[in-house]
């Protein structure tokens, strides 16, 4: 009997598009990739510039609170130092001859409410733009506790008899300089330096406290 040959099956042919490099798996052409390319860049730079934008939004926000949580910082302490201090301090004088034995600690406890003046001002997170008008706030602040402070000395002198307490009370009388000073140096220096460094950044809407320790210069 003649042996049978079994014929193989014939292989698949590969589509004409796989051999021309048409397929699902053949990279794009040059110009298609540089298109590609450019939109993913241009993504990506749109993406950096929004990043930034944004950093640059909360840095000025942070910075515009800082400078007004500022001016309510120095509105507290210069509104301390003349209601609590200066108005009170004027008053005992007025009241010296009728309440002499108390009047030496009473002005003592004030030199120390103007000294915890100065330490809470010192203490401030003072912005850069306000730099200036911190070292002259301080400098308003301390020629008040220094007044103070010379005097609390003088009181017992003044209180004295004879050319000793018309010293000490000359004395006294001088270191009016130093609180009508203080004014002055706030009305010209720190104030304004304030509304600078508000209006250099374009702060709107805030109120600079005045100050008078001296309600009445005679």
């Amino acid at each position: 009997e003649p042996t049978r040959v079994r014929s193989r099956p014939a292989r698949p042919r590969r589509p004409a598009t796989a051999a021309r490099g048409g397929g699902a798996g053949a990279p794009p052409d040059r110009q298609t990739a540089r298109l590609r390319q450019a939109v993913g860049l241009g993504a990506l730079a749109i993406l950096a510039i929004l990043i930034v934008l944004g950093f640059k939004g909360c840095l000025d926000s942070r910075k515009d609170n800082a400078l007004k949580d500022y001016n309510r910082n120095v509105t507290a302490v210069i509104n301390d130092s003349d209601q609590s201090v200066g108005k009170p301090f004027f008053q005992r004088m007025s009241d010296g001859a009728r309440n002499s034995s108390q009047l030496g600690v009473q002005i003592n406890q004030l030199r120390l409410a103007a000294e915890d003046d100065v330490k809470r001002a010192k203490a401030f997170d003072v912005p850069g733009d306000m730099g200036p008008a911190q070292r002259n706030l301080e400098l308003v602040l301390n020629l008040r506790a220094e007044g103070l402070t010379k005097i609390a000395d003088q009181i017992p002198a003044a209180l004295g008899r004879g050319q000793t307490s018309e010293t000490a009370i000359n004395n006294i009388a001088g270191e009016m300089q130093n609180f009508l000073t203080s004014d002055v140096v706030y009305a010209q220096r720190v104030a304004p330096l304030i509304k600078d460094g508000l209006d250099n950044n374009d702060v709107k809407g805030q109120q600079i406290a005045g100050s008078r320790f001296m309600s009445d210069i005679s």
